[in-house]
């Protein structure tokens, strides 16, 4: 099982700035480099201070510019909101400047309120999505021009300059977070990146038998395809540290389920904390915070799920420096554990 840690880019407070955050983002993905993390992993959002990324081919440039070897993966580009003409080009760059380490990940998108700002009907999100793939596909792939006429794209003869240097494009990742859609994409041969988000340890378990599911039906094409799983993590120092970073966590959550569950009430660029059902003992219960032993124990599951890829989140509001120290003791305490 590989380890890769997902740069979510969550600034709670606006004073903080854009350029701190992602000045410690960098440092983050050196140190994770350094320390034998698989991939490093970029979020896909406009407008809102949580997962705030709205140039994630640009970061994977200057990510790749202070690394040497480690694969970055869009987690995920929301296909809908983007032009798939412009954006063949734009990753047929990135897979040129980054010497062929990006890879794609993507998905239909999820917070209504980014797509009410950007004019795109979030209720067409999944059939905007289904074409937009297509079109992406058929523009990296061919060595011919390509046409199309579509229900949201219509455009003659057309071909993408310059080409990608991996053969044929980079790999695709699919965004899927129920058993029934990761189980579809899976049959298809896609890579699958998912999540539980903060639910409970028997829907992760549901998730991973759907891909196997579908892995093993799409035959020789699901051979190689891999699942990657994201969870919020945190190795803490003491019981004290443990409490903290979960309440951390929570108030992450509440600004998450704000834009993921409703409209989204943003004010200023800041998405507000949205009350949960769920307590802070019942989400802590689900999410990988605790000491290395405690973390352990918790990923013997995700272990035995055979899952491939944990794509860790350790940035829901601790400082720059107790983020570090968390990828250091994960790398030497936890990570030779399931090696």
């Amino acid at each position: 099982m590989d380890f890769s840690l997902f740069l979510s880019t969550y600034m709670p407070d606006s004073a903080r700035g854009g350029k701190s955050v992602f000045n410690d983002m960098l440092e983050q993905a050196q140190l994770a480099e350094d320390l034998g993390f698989a991939s490093i992993t970029l979020p896909h959002h406009h407008l809102i201070n949580i997962l705030m990324n709205p140039a994630p081919l640009a970061t994977a440039v200057k990510i790749a510019s202070v690394t040497k070897h480690i694969p970055i993966i869009t987690s995920v580009l929301a296909l809908p909101l983007l032009d798939m003409r412009q954006l063949a080009g734009e990753i047929a760059v990135t897979d040129i400047l980054t010497d062929g380490r990006i890879e794609i990940g993507v998905g239909r998108g999820a917070f209504p309120y980014e797509f009410d700002r950007l004019g795109v009907d979030f209720s067409k999100s999944r059939e905007i999505f289904d074409e937009s793939l297509n079109v992406l596909i058929a523009l990296l792939t061919s060595d011919e021009e390509v046409s199309w006429d579509g229900d949201y794209y219509q455009f003659s003869s057309t071909k993408v300059q310059p080409r990608p240097i991996q053969d044929p494009m980079p790999p695709i990742w699919m965004a899927a977070l129920f058993p029934e859609s990761v189980y579809h994409c899976a049959k298809r041969g896609f890579n699958i990146q998912t999540s539980p988000l903060k639910a409970e340890a028997s829907f992760l378990k549901e998730l991973a038998d759907a891909f196997h599911r579908g892995a093993k039906d799409a035959g020789k094409a699901g051979e190689n395809s891999k699942l990657s799983m994201l969870r919020g993590c945190f190795v803490c120092d003491d019981n004290a540290d443990v409490i903290q970073k979960q309440r951390l966590a929570y108030e992450y959550y509440e600004r998450f389920s704000n834009a993921f569950e409703t409209d989204g009430e943003v004010i200023n660029g800041e998405v507000s904390r949205k009350p949960m059902r769920q307590t802070e003992d019942e989400m802590a219960a689900n999410l990988l915070i605790g000491t290395s032993s405690e973390v352990i124990d918790k990923l013997g599951i995700y272990a035995e799920a055979g899952i491939d890829d944990i794509n860790l989140n350790m940035d829901m509001g601790a400082s720059h420096l107790e983020i570090m120290r968390s990828m250091e003791a994960l790398a030497r305490d936890i990570m030779p554990q399931f090696k």
